[in-house]
């Protein structure tokens, strides 16, 4: 499955504008477009 999320980084964690339907505590695969 697939989703788009934004998010900021603050300098050590990346953090969801929106709710973001994920499950805590599981490894997930991010990639980042500049």
């Amino acid at each position: 499955m697939t989703q788009t999320r934004y998010a900021t980084y603050d300098g050590h964690v990346f953090t969801p504008e929106n709710d973001a339907d994920l499950l805590p505590d599981r490894c997930y695969s991010i990639r980042v477009e500049i």
